[in-house]
């Protein structure tokens, strides 16, 4: 992701992931002028990532179900 916004080759990252690690990894990106949309889950939501991305958009199981291939 990093990589990436210094190659300039997006404008926004769409991050999947609810690892809090990766603050740091948002706030260089957004440092370089970038802009982060975190996709999380809502059991799982990384508080930090929320506060720190631009956007965030929080996926329910409903919003999940009908693309898995197994029911829960």
């Amino acid at each position: 992701m990093i990589r990436f916004a210094r190659e300039d080759k997006y404008d926004i990252a769409y991050l999947a992931s609810s690892d809090t690690d990766l603050v740091a990894a948002v706030e260089e990106v957004q440092s370089l002028g970038k802009k982060v949309h975190y996709v999380g889950t809502a059991l799982g939501q990384s508080f930090g990532l929320t506060k720190t991305s631009n956007d965030t958009t929080l996926l329910r199981l409903e919003d999940v179900k009908k693309f898995l291939s197994t029911p829960l």
